[in-house]
């Protein structure tokens, strides 16, 4: 099971989220988020949490709505939100969770929602 806290800003959140039994953090690259955090800062927090986490016991996921913020994100994972259908996902080697509606479960494979 994948427990995520979203809406890191701090190592000190990161460290109590991970502490208290998160394995993954989410951090909100969408600029109209009370929680947004430029890449570059949660790069640094990313690199922080390590030095006190092992790598492998944690997700780091960006978050990003629509087709902006992902390219950027220092993350293990994109979770993008505000996608139609999976043409239209971006091209990228990293791993994507998709935050779908009841509505648009018909336009991705049963396997993958």
């Amino acid at each position: 099971m994948i427990v995520k806290v979203c809406g890191i800003t701090s190592v000190e959140d990161g460290l109590l989220a991970l502490r208290e039994g998160a394995n993954a953090l989410g951090f909100n690259f969408w600029r109209s988020s009370p929680r947004y955090i430029l890449p570059h800062e949660a790069s640094k927090i990313i690199t922080e949490l390590r030095r006190h986490f092992d790598s492998e016991s944690f997700l780091t996921v960006g978050v990003t709505v629509g087709s902006t913020g992902w390219d950027q994100a220092p993350t293990d994972v994109l979770q993008l939100h505000g996608f139609a259908e999976p043409s239209l996902l971006p091209k990228t080697t990293k791993r994507i969770w998709v935050a779908v509606g009841p509505e648009m479960v018909a336009y991705f494979p049963s396997s993958e929602v």
